[in-house]
């Protein structure tokens, strides 16, 4: 059984913690100025355009299988001897994609890029998936449409 899906209150912080955010984009220890300071500029418009959203649900494992929710070995050896399993869809919303499609990610990356030369120019691409996708597969459009 696949259960309903239950949507669940996320809080926008008042600030986004810069440190934090540079530990996540690979920085050990303390972030040079130059990062800090390109995440100083870009912290204020995404979180004034972020709109968090997200939905949960409790499902048999069984059932998400038989559903093709859950594919690929992986994740079924990882899920092997749970019964049910807690799915949980979250977005920061379009705005954050628009912010981000506008400031050009690539753009950060060819910057850093002119130093480290062909690799810098091959991050340059956005792996991230549109809104309701994960890398190219449509997983559950009801749960997705109900985080717009």
């Amino acid at each position: 059984m696949i259960g309903a899906p239950q949507p669940l209150v996320l809080a926008k912080p008042a600030a986004i913690d810069t440190a934090q955010a540079a530990r996540y984009f690979g920085a050990r220890g303390e972030p040079d100025d130059r990062t800090m300071t390109l995440l100083e500029t870009c912290a204020m418009p995404l979180l004034a355009a972020a709109t968090p959203r997200a939905v949960w649900l409790e499902a048999d494992t069984a059932a998400l299988a038989e559903a093709g929710i859950l594919r690929g070995g992986d994740v079924m050896k990882h899920l092997e001897n749970c019964p049910q399993a807690v799915l949980l869809a979250v977005t920061l919303g379009p705005g954050v994609d628009a912010q981000i499609r506008r400031a050009g990610v690539g753009a950060v990356y060819k910057r850093q890029g002119q130093r480290a030369g062909r690799a810098g120019r091959r991050r340059s691409r956005s792996r991230a998936a549109p809104v309701g996708r994960k890398r190219g597969k449509v997983f559950d459009r009801a749960v997705f449409a109900r985080l717009r």
